[in-house]
């Protein structure tokens, strides 16, 4: 199994807090995921860890070949991350959206 996400004891801080602490997660190509756990258990963190949004600080970081510790700047054109707040309109599909917001980073 080649992972395009894999996370080792991965420590992220929001501030001092460690929003997330010694995540261990391994994502197979083409594999679905369901991040599940109550408000403030760090699923948010981690999502925007694997687009390079936030810095991982300690452990093992990697997303499509990128070492997240090292640089996370070069996975941000590579991940799309749609958070909480979206930009989405009633009047478009799913597809339709997909391709507004993939031209959009153009």
């Amino acid at each position: 199994m080649d992972a395009v996400v894999r996370f080792r004891a991965a420590v992220c801080l929001l501030g001092r807090f460690p929003a997330l602490a010694g995540v261990d997660l391994d994502v197979a190509a083409g594999e679905i995921v369901l991040l599940q756990g109550p408000n403030g258990a760090g699923k948010t963190t981690l999502l925007r860890a694997c687009a390079g949004l936030v810095p991982v600080v300690d452990g093992e970081a990697e997303v499509l070949g990128v070492d997240l510790l090292a640089d996370r700047r070069p996975v941000r054109p590579l991940v799309g991350l749609l958070g909480h707040s979206t930009g989405l309109y009633d009047d478009l599909t799913v597809a339709e959206h997909v391709r507004f917001w993939s031209r959009a980073g153009r």
